[in-house]
């Protein structure tokens, strides 16, 4: 599998563009493309119009899968390509929209299979699968003053096929600061955020497989 990779990055980010460059160095899966930012005084609506942007260039080479990817990713020890690669199968047999590499917040996790969760909704877009089946709603979403989180935005152009890998491959680093929002500039704050979903989802997948061993 060659997965076409667009990792957003700002050209006077360095710091971020060498760490996600180590990130993706030797990961010969990943056909690695750095990608700047669709200008815009609002960064929630230029991540957004760069997410069309993406869309629409898969679209038009007709990529049956593209991963979104920014440039504060890193990859977990659990992460593999075998890993990846069947989840992303296993998703798209499922008619996925999204496949995520984690989430920092979530709502109605469902396990589907061992290692994939469907969500209602979601937080986090630092490692997205993005599948062919939805490049055209998003492509023809016209966007509004009040749709600015580009998370919100694809679960309400989703029809419910949102899936996260688990154990997650992905969480976000910490620089020392956020492009969004303030107070994901705490220190720790982020990390937090992810290792409290991780330690839900892993809650869930031990009930599961207790009473599975009961049947």
């Amino acid at each position: 599998m060659n997965i076409k990779t667009y990792i957003l990055n700002m050209p006077q980010r360095l710091e971020r563009r060498e760490a996600i460059a180590r990130e993706f160095l030797g990961r010969r899966i990943f056909d690695v493309e750095f990608c700047e930012p669709v200008h815009h005084v609002n960064p929630r609506i230029s991540h957004w119009l760069t997410m069309q942007r993406l869309a629409e260039r898969a679209m038009a080479q007709q990529r049956p899968c593209f991963l979104f990817c920014e440039d504060d990713h890193i990859f977990t020890e659990a992460y593999s390509d075998q890993l990846l690669t069947s989840c992303i199968r296993e998703a798209d047999t499922l008619g996925a929209d999204l496949l995520l590499g984690s989430v920092s917040w979530m709502l109605s996790p469902i396990q589907i299979r061992q290692s994939l969760f469907w969500l209602e909704s979601f937080n986090g877009t630092q490692f997205v699968i993005v599948f062919n089946r939805f490049y055209e709603r998003i492509v023809n979403f016209h966007l509004h003053a009040n749709d600015t989180v580009t998370e919100m935005n694809l679960v309400a152009l989703s029809h419910g096929n949102i899936f996260t890998i688990h154990p997650f491959i992905s969480v976000q680093q910490e620089f020392g600061y956020s492009d969004v929002t303030p107070r994901n500039g705490q220190k720790g704050y982020v990390e937090g955020l992810f290792r409290n979903t991780q330690r839900e989802l892993y809650c869930l997948d031990k009930v599961k497989m207790f009473y599975a061993g009961l049947q």
